[in-house]
């Protein structure tokens, strides 16, 4: 329930902190929610908006991001800049078993986009359903299906991972909502402050 703004990173954590970010308005920082490297806390129910870029994850998989307002970041509403080199030699090598299909929610995994039609375990995305995206965002999703790339959504669509440029959506973000979400973001009272 706090508000961060005007900063380089609104809210920064790394190496396996978990904890929740639940009811804050983050705007105007560079990165409004920096997490790397096992970072690992439940992020709902925020206002994350026209920041550089709007939640920046580096070296981290198996996060979940749900029920927040993302939109008008100038950059990326989300950007997922590096996966582990264990990660990528796994797909590299195409050591992902096929038996690790684990829970996916539904229309997530597409046939042969991995060689041999390997699928990702159930760590191996970003959990970013029912969020708000912003209208132009979410036309753009509505426009296109969930193996296409979208503008505002830095993932392994836009750069390869490894020599023969394996490319997939990692970052998941079907069940879009269509409008705001009523309630996220700080709730302040009358007097500008923060209120329980």
């Amino acid at each position: 329930n706090n508000i961060f703004q005007n900063n380089k990173n609104g809210i920064y954590a790394d190496r396996f902190a978990v904890f929740e970010i639940i009811n804050n308005t983050i705007t105007n920082n560079e990165f409004g929610i920096y997490l790397a490297r096992g970072a690992n806390p439940k992020v709902s129910m925020n206002e994350i908006t026209k920041n550089k870029t709007g939640i920046y994850l580096r070296w981290l998989f198996d996060f979940t991001v749900n029920d927040n307002n993302i939109y008008e970041n100038e950059k990326n509403n989300i950007a997922l800049d590096e996966v582990s080199s264990e990660y990528s030699q796994k797909v590299m090598q195409n050591k992902i078993p096929k038996e690790d299909i684990g829970n996916h929610p539904p229309g997530f995994i597409q046939e042969g986009i991995i060689k041999n039609s390997d699928k990702l375990g159930p760590l191996d995305y970003i959990d970013a359903r029912r969020n708000y995206w912003g209208k132009e965002i979410t036309k753009e999703m509505k426009s296109k299906k969930m193996e296409d790339n979208i503008s505002k959504i830095f993932d392994y669509f836009d750069r390869n991972l490894g020599s023969e440029g394996y490319k997939q959506n990692y970052i998941l973000y079907k069940e879009w909502k269509e409008e705001p979400i009523e309630g996220a973001g700080a709730k302040l009272d009358g007097t500008g402050s923060s209120s329980d």
